[in-house]
């Protein structure tokens, strides 16, 4: 399950990426108000826009990024239902469903500040995220190794949701609204 995290999360950045690499800005925003999809539009050095390209120029900022992409490319995108209902503690280390283990070089990963971690929200992503590594309420990651997409989707004028920018853009795979509906639930919870 974290690999659907990470690589759902690859996915939301090379397509906001896209928007700062598009051959014309204007353009490109105006493209999605017709509904032409990223993979037919032009970079600024002339390239298609599929996948493969937004991944090598996203690598072009941080070299590991390739590596991470192509080792969790026949994953596909993760509710966020089944990520934080796959989360639980077991005396301090991370498991996931069937009792997967979250790798230790993720884990590390998470932890230093010499790894870019990107995330849309980052900010809420890396509050929770402390939290399941367990630290204590008040006390979380440091924010400089964050790098947040939806700052980067305002400045392009783009929804500050995840949701609206999937359909602002007209990605193939949109936000599922699942995640909201367990908030629902536990905050539902928590009142009885």
């Amino acid at each position: 399950m974290w690999r659907d995290f990470v690589r759902s999360q690859i996915d939301n950045c090379m397509r906001i990426f896209a928007a700062f690499i598009a051959e014309s800005q204007t353009d490109f925003i105006d493209g999605f108000f017709v509904g032409k999809k990223i993979s037919d539009m032009k970079d600024n050095r002339g390239n298609k826009m599929k996948d493969y390209i937004l991944r090598q120029r996203l690598a072009e900022y941080d070299a590991k990024l390739d590596l991470v992409y192509r080792n969790f490319s026949e994953y596909v995108h993760l509710a966020e239902k089944a990520f934080y209902s796959s989360v639980t503690t077991s005396s301090s280390e991370q498991y996931l469903v069937k009792g997967e283990k979250i790798p230790e070089e993720v884990m590390s990963a998470l932890e230093d500040e010499a790894v870019t971690k990107w995330a849309f929200n980052a900010q809420f992503e890396r509050i929770c995220i402390s939290r399941m590594l367990g630290y204590e309420a008040g006390t979380y990651l440091v924010p400089a190794s964050w790098k947040c997409s939806m700052v980067w989707s305002a400045y392009m004028g783009l929804p500050l949701s995840l949701e609206g920018v999937g359909a602002v853009l007209g990605l193939e795979k949109q936000k599922l609204t699942e995640g909201k509906d367990l908030i629902l639930e536990r905050q539902s919870q928590r009142t009885r």
